[in-house]
């Protein structure tokens, strides 16, 4: 959360002459694109070795995003905020060990927002920014680059979606996001693009 004050600290300082203010919250749904490869060459490499192994594990989790924008232009905003996407939990068991590993994966995003009109109240928008992740890692499998490990970077991330007006001060988004290599340095076995279905309400300041 320190780390989230700083960042929108800067961004209100570097906009002070900018237009008008919001701040919003999103909810969705985060999906690791690459773990299934990862597992299954895990399971490749384990099989070249001849040991059989057999795992469970999560490819998707539950998201929750807070942002602050500026309406520089009237088709264009920059935001800011935070996204939580989620834990993931992976247990694996082998002849000769098992054990555990979850992934705590967040990202403070900085972003520029182009909104084409479609009616009055309804506008397509696109997205492409920053994103400074974090892919934490705790496990109990033994010889692996556990039991904690943590995997940041600075990658970029794409949208696309839907912004409709439900008044003068409130707005409703739906919209999609790739996140690129997130946490894919240590190798997490969620370690790869993200991509996040979500869905926001935001409020203007007037």
């Amino acid at each position: 959360m320190k780390k989230l004050t700083i960042f929108i600290l800067l961004l209100i300082s570097s906009s002070v002459d900018a237009g008008p203010w919001y701040i919003g919250g999103s909810l969705g749904f985060a999906k690791a694109k690459d773990a299934s490869n990862n597992i299954n060459s895990l399971a490749s490499a384990l099989a070249i070795l001849g040991v059989s192994s057999v795992s469970s594990y999560d490819d998707g989790a539950t998201m929750l995003g807070v942002f602050v924008g500026n309406q520089v232009a009237p088709n264009l905003a920059v935001e800011g905020g935070y996204i939580n996407l989620g834990e993931y939990n992976l247990a694996i068991s082998t002849p000769i060990l098992s054990g555990t590993e979850k992934n705590m994966v967040s990202a403070l995003t900085l972003s520029g927002a182009y909104f084409y009109p479609l009616s009055p109240t309804l506008s397509a928008l696109g997205r492409f920014g920053l994103a400074r992740h974090e892919n934490k890692a705790e496990c109990t499998i033994p010889l692996s680059v556990c039991p904690t490990v943590s995997d940041t970077g600075v990658k970029p991330f794409y949208g696309v979606g839907l912004d409709t007006a439900l008044s003068d001060v409130a707005s409703f988004r739906a919209e999609y996001q790739i996140f690129m290599d997130v946490g894919d340095a240590d190798g997490e076995y969620t370690g790869g693009d993200f991509g996040l279905l979500q869905a926001s309400l935001l409020y203007r300041f007037q």
